[in-house]
């Protein structure tokens, strides 16, 4: 039996039996506070956004399958219109091989549309996967899977995009409620176009070199922090991209690589707190992109627009994590990377790359708390209202002047489940 012919069999069941399905719902809201600091231009700001997203699901087949639909949308804390929506639709069918095995397939569909700030960034996106899960014996748990990602840029056609990821995981579970996980993820991705020569002037500087002068964070955003617009190997070109003839120059049949590496420990320090490490290696190589979008302050690998086949990464995470018996969730993270981009120059305060032209490098700390509260639980019955509340510091430090920065974030938000 196809994967499609067992979707369509498990939805005519649960159309059939409709007591077999199990819808779900989910809204939120929230705003944020944000201080960037930029030391390089002279800049100091506070800025505010807001953002929210909702949700609907349903579980069908004996929860083998599923169909969802979600929306996250707002804005980020940076002058200029930074807002977003992004629409999403998936499915997904499990097949029960046999009771230690699993095999997971399914489809994702996404549609983002941007702010005027960075309209011409807006894309559209289809992807399938499928994933094997199997557990040969008590706490150990091997995965492997592939998926193939496509994604249309209208407004920049040499941006579109296919990816190819497969993955292959090792998952130990000790007696001393120890976890540990090992990871390795090949990836491949190929670009339609050129890269983009930038639009200079009349001194070789670029005609915008800060885009975007401030920074944010928006709840249910990607991330927050400088926001100067992206570099790609030179100078800045209009509000979207930043492009440079020094590319290597790339054919539309080659590719970029990249390998990633993970291993993460995490440890039980009792009933309802643990705590984890976690260390990640990133490795690029082949064809660099056409361009990288300019975004918001700290847009950090959000696999689209700081694209993360455009850099080397090295990266360290400790967090902490206490779940309170009446279902408060406490939660404190620090987080260290070095991103090595590979085909970025970097730049000075004036748009224009350095003396020697090195390559861009970010050396960044993070560091976050948050509170996650339910509300009126004894009166909301099956719906779930939650307060969440977080800080975030970070700290980049780096040779381009857009992104050495220094940010505060605070922010709130409600949110409600079914």
């Amino acid at each position: 039996m196809t994967v499609r012919a067992a979707v369509l069999v498990a939805a005519a069941s649960a159309l059939a039996n409709p007591a077999s399905a199990q819808p779900t719902l989910d809204l939120s809201i929230g705003s944020s506070l944000q201080s960037l600091s930029t030391p390089a231009l002279g800049t100091q700001e506070t800025q505010s956004a807001l953002g929210g997203g909702a949700g609907a699901g349903l579980d069908f087949a004996g929860s083998r399958a599923h169909l969802g639909y979600g929306l996250d949308a707002g804005s980020y804390a940076s002058a200029g219109d930074w807002s977003y929506r992004l629409h999403r639709i998936d499915g997904h069918y499990r097949f029960d091989l046999s009771a230690a095995t699993r095999l997971y397939a399914g489809v994702a569909g996404s549609l983002r549309r941007n702010g005027t700030a960075w309209e011409d960034a807006d894309y559209d996106a289809l992807g399938a996967f499928v994933n094997l899960e199997a557990k040969p014996r008590a706490g150990l748990t091997v995965r492997t899977g592939y998926r193939v990602d496509r994604r249309s840029f209208d407004a920049m056609p040499s941006l579109d995009q296919t990816e190819h990821g497969v993955f292959a995981s090792l998952l130990v579970n000790l007696p001393s409620r120890t976890t540990l996980i090992a990871e390795v993820r090949p990836g491949l991705k190929s670009y339609r176009g050129e890269p983009i020569v930038p639009n200079v002037g009349s001194e070789g500087a670029a005609t915008d070199p800060s885009p975007a002068a401030g920074g944010g964070s928006g709840a249910g955003g990607q991330g927050h922090g400088n926001g100067a617009g992206a570099t790609a190997a030179g100078a800045a070109m209009g509000p979207i991209v930043r492009s440079a003839a020094l590319f290597t120059p790339a054919a539309p049949a080659d590719h970029a690589q990249q390998i990633t590496l993970l291993g993460r420990v995490a440890q039980s320090l009792g009933e309802r707190t643990g705590l984890s490490l976690q260390a990640t290696w990133r490795e690029t190589g082949g064809s660099v992109p056409p361009a990288v979008v300019s975004t918001p302050a700290g847009f950090f690998d959000d696999g689209v627009y700081d694209d993360p086949f455009a850099s080397d990464l090295a990266a360290a995470d400790l967090r902490l994590k206490h779940v309170r018996p009446g279902g408060a969730v406490l939660e404190a993270t620090a987080r260290r990377f070095v991103q090595s981009y590979t085909a970025a120059l970097a730049l000075g305060a004036d748009g224009v790359p350095l003396p020697g032209e090195p390559l861009r490098e970010d050396r960044v700390w993070r560091a976050a708390a948050s509170v996650d509260l339910p509300l009126l639980p004894s009166r909301t019955g099956a719906f779930d209202v939650r307060l969440q509340l977080f800080y975030a510091y970070t700290h980049s430090a780096s040779n381009d002047a857009f992104y050495d920065y220094r940010d505060h974030a605070a922010g709130v938000a409600l949110s409600f489940g079914y």
